[in-house]
């Protein structure tokens, strides 16, 4: 078993959508993970989510821009997930059942830090996940994989990732200090990227309230690269030091 945790936007205009298939391809997943959702106050939000596996937690810290932290939130990931193992996972990310597949094959692992490469493709409509074998054909059909930089997701031990320095969400540098942190302590970073297959709901950048609509510019993002301490730990997907094919680690 393990728990998924997230941080979604307001859930308004294409944030809501892309959001809603987010969160409903993570309840199809089998077996179904518990899933820990922060800052929705929104009780109709609430009600539409209304499942066993979920759980609502409050942000409890916040910048001037109302910007959350993200070393704060993975701080109350680890202190309320009653699974031994966390998978951060962005809310514009669909998940198929490779997904948990791929879960149960690190947890095998002795040490593992999982993380992986994404498709991003434009999605306006909300998506019925009755059958996930049809979304998955018709939407990753001859798409080839974004960047190394495009990662959405990480999956570790609780016990794996301590004094995370205070980085805000969304605004780089977090998620590269989170793969330096692995590779410095010798957790097995791994590329999982051909045994997941997620998708990267394409949006814009309008919810950052500072004077840039632009994650990789901006005070923020400086701040971020602050906390980061220095470019030589601007770590990404190709400092894995294994990855997974078809459950065979290589």
């Amino acid at each position: 078993m393990y728990t998924i945790f997230s941080c979604p936007k307001e859930f308004t205009s294409l944030f809501g959508v892309i959001q809603r298939n987010a969160i409903n391809s993570w309840l199809k997943l089998s077996p179904k993970p518990k899933i820990i959702l922060f800052g929705i106050e929104n009780e109709d939000i609430k009600k539409e989510f209304d499942d066993d596996c979920i759980t609502f937690l409050s942000i409890d810290h916040v910048n001037e821009y109302k910007t959350p932290f993200i070393s704060s939130i993975f701080e109350k990931a680890i202190e309320h997930s009653p699974t031994e193992t966390l998978c951060y996972v962005n809310s514009d990310i669909i998940l198929f059942n490779d997904f948990p597949r791929t879960v149960e094959n690190l947890i095998y692992q002795k040490k593992y830090f999982g993380v992986g490469k994404r498709y991003t493709i434009e999605i306006e409509k909300i998506l019925d996940f009755s059958d996930q074998s049809k979304i998955r054909d018709y939407y990753l059909k001859n798409l080839k994989f974004d960047l190394y930089t495009g990662s959405d997701y990480f999956i570790f031990h609780k016990k794996s990732i301590r004094n995370m320095p205070n980085f805000l969400i969304g605004r780089t540098c977090w998620d590269n200090w989170l793969m330096y942190n692995a590779v410095k302590n010798n957790l097995n970073q791994i590329d999982c990227s051909f045994d997941i297959a997620c998708i990267h709901q394409k949006h814009d950048y309008s919810h950052i309230k500072t004077n840039t609509s632009h994650h990789y510019k901006g005070i923020e993002r400086e701040y971020n690269l602050k906390q980061l301490g220095g470019i030589d730990k601007i770590y990404d997907i190709r400092d894995s030091k294994y990855f997974l094919k078809e459950g065979i680690l290589k």
